[in-house]
């Protein structure tokens, strides 16, 4: 095997490798990172539904911020899904209660820490793929 193939397939596994350990967490319980998750998925929902009632931004900018804004509630609505329905209902409604608390300045730091989470993954997928577009191409020219 080569080097650029076994360079691909541990990137790959470290990619997956998370499914087993979610499988545990959802028997034991919601994790941090599932709750943070839920956080995300409300807080960016809330932000789209808030943006979408404004008049006071420029349609172009109201467009383009909301098809981000649309891009991570799907990200985050994604990996909110692996988890069960008695899950889901509990986990935003305590997200619920949480983000109610929320001052300004906290909700936009959570907002931050949101989109900079989903920036590092799509960097990650992004080598990923890149990685294993340059290992396809080397195979091919052998």
């Amino acid at each position: 095997m080569s080097t650029r193939l076994s360079s691909i397939i541990i990137a790959l596994s470290m990619a997956l490798g998370t499914a087993p350990a979610i499988a545990q967490q959802q028997q034991q319980g919601l994790s941090e990172l599932a709750a943070n998750d839920f956080r995300c998925f409300a807080l960016m929902g809330a932000q789209r539904d808030l943006l979408l009632n404004r008049t006071d931004v420029d349609a172009e900018q109201k467009a383009g911020r909301l098809i981000e804004l649309n891009v991570l509630t799907a990200f985050y609505n994604g990996r909110s899904s692996q988890y069960n329905a008695n899950q889901v209902s509990s986990a935003l409604q305590g997200t619920t209660r949480q983000l109610l608390a929320m001052e300004q300045a906290a909700l936009d730091a959570e907002m931050q820490r949101c989109t900079n989470f989903y920036l590092n993954v799509r960097q990650s997928m992004t080598e990923a793929r890149a990685q294993a577009a340059q290992a396809i191409s080397g195979q091919q020219q052998q």
